[in-house]
Formats: C-alpha cells, structure tokens, sequence
C-alpha cells in the first residue's frame, strides 16, 4: 500500500488587534470572496483569510495593516491567516483599539 502525499500548509494566528476597525469591515465585505491574492472567510470572532501569494505580491489596494500581518504570515511559511479576538498580539506588528 502506497503512501498518498498531503497538502498541508501552515497557518499563523494572531490578534484582530493587529487590524484597523476600518478594514476589518473592509474584510467583512469580502467575505466569502476572493480579492486580489485574499480569499477571506468572517467568523463570530475574525477573520480566516487564505493567501495566494503570487496575486497578494501585487495588491496595493489593501491597507497597510493588513498587508503587514499577510507578509508576517507569508516570512513564516504560511499560507493561512487567522486573525482572532482572542489571539496574542505580535510585538513586531502595530495593535490598534476598537
């Protein structure tokens, strides 16, 4: 019997600290979309925002905070992000109150 490779990837977890009020409304509306590299999923508690690279390197239309936590996720091999209230913050990331 043959073993089957999986696709697994990575995913990093922080704070929606880390987001704007701003975007995350920005991000709720995109809910359940794709958007320039983002494919973003709202939950009760944040965001579960799966990231394809090759596109997200091109978009400059997302705010800079965001944009910030996708590159910290992407510099750690991750192609998931979860961005959660209850999450730890980051030092190296900007917090925000909202």
């Amino acid at each position: 019997m043959s073993k089957q490779k999986l696709e697994i990837q990575n995913t990093l977890v922080i704070s929606t600290a880390h987001i704007k009020f701003e975007t995350s409304k920005r991000l709720e509306t995109l809910d359940k979309s794709s958007y320039k590299g983002l494919s973003v999923v709202s939950r009760d508690v944040g965001f579960v925002i799966f990231i394809y690279e090759s596109e997200f390197k091109n978009n400059t239309e997302m705010s800079k905070d965001i944009c910030n936590c996708v590159e910290l996720a992407l510099n750690n091999g991750c192609t998931i992000l979860i961005l959660d209230r209850d999450a730890d913050t980051v030092d190296s990331l900007e917090t925000f109150e909202w």
